[in-house]
């Protein structure tokens, strides 16, 4: 099979895997990153999601990313979605992890929580994408707080902090 932009390997004249050179798109360092987060609607929290976007220059392979849900009262994880199940990510696109009732762009792709509602908790608390097989953190952020050392599997003493923390 000859070598492409796609095959999840670093060759040809890329400079990383599947990007860069002649050949293939650019590669950015941004990466995975966490878009948007909605983890708190007025009464029951039946809408809530985790927006990610795919600003690599190239297709992501999902397989071994896991959204990572960080407590901030104990720095550890209360829940790990496996993002497989999605695939591959296209340059450009984004995938939303939500209740399984949750509309989205079709555009989009989505992975379901296993819950209807109640899957974010609603206090300093913290998300974390992670190759797993690394393993590797891809993006992080905490919000309504600061978490400086959360417990990620294989990854303690991560901080969640993206930027500058505001108190």
């Amino acid at each position: 099979i000859a070598p492409t932009c796609f095959d999840n390997a670093k060759n040809q004249d890329e400079t990383d895997i599947d990007c860069g050179g002649v050949t293939c798109a650019p590669c950015q360092l941004s990466g995975l990153i966490l878009n948007e987060v909605d983890y708190d609607q007025v009464g029951a929290d039946n809408g809530e999601f985790v927006e990610i976007y795919n600003n690599t220059g190239a297709p992501v392979s999902l397989v071994g990313v896991h959204l990572v849900l960080v407590n901030g009262a104990n720095s550890t994880s209360y829940l790990s979605v496996d993002l497989s199940p999605a695939a591959l990510l296209a340059q450009g696109q984004y995938l939303v992890v939500g209740p399984p009732n949750l509309m989205i762009d079709p555009g989009a792709l989505k992975v379901d929580f296993a819950k209807a509602i109640d899957n974010l908790q609603n206090d300093t608390e913290g998300l974390a994408l992670v190759d797993v097989g690394g393993p590797t953190l891809l993006d992080a952020l905490s919000y309504e707080g600061s978490i400086t050392m959360a417990n990620l599997p294989n990854l303690p003493g991560t901080t969640l902090v993206e930027g500058t923390a505001f108190t």
